[in-house]
């Protein structure tokens, strides 16, 4: 099973946080492909999954991390088994303030399940 593990940065965060964050996923042996790039998340998220080969994607803010390595074990084999994972989050900018979805700051998604949504 092919899984990629992404985060992006704007160029303009503080390079402390980046390298903080690498330093949490090295020593959890989690590989992670680093954007360096001024995009909005939304346009970046869909770039990579339409264009990387993988059969599981995982997405990262750069100041989010997992607290152990299970955590991150256990997202792949929920995604393995067809389940969308990710933090909850709640929009209290606009008249929705009830409806929950799965943020940008942490989510896993199969490629499969990204098809059926897209």
């Amino acid at each position: 099973m092919k899984i990629t593990v992404n985060t992006l940065y704007w160029k303009n965060n503080n390079p402390i946080v980046h390298e903080m964050h690498s330093k949490v996923m090295k020593h959890f042996d989690i590989p992670v492909s680093y954007t360096v790039e001024n995009i909005h998340h939304g346009v970046w998220m869909d770039s990579i999954l339409n264009t990387v080969d993988s059969d599981i994607y995982v997405f990262f803010d750069g100041d989010c991390v997992p607290l152990n390595r299970k955590a991150y074990e256990e997202a792949i084999m929920h995604c393995a088994n067809g389940y969308l994972v990710g933090n909850a989050h709640v929009t209290n900018c606009i008249k929705a303030k009830h409806d929950l979805f799965c943020g940008a700051a942490f989510l896993a998604i199969s490629k499969p399940y990204y098809e059926r949504i897209k």
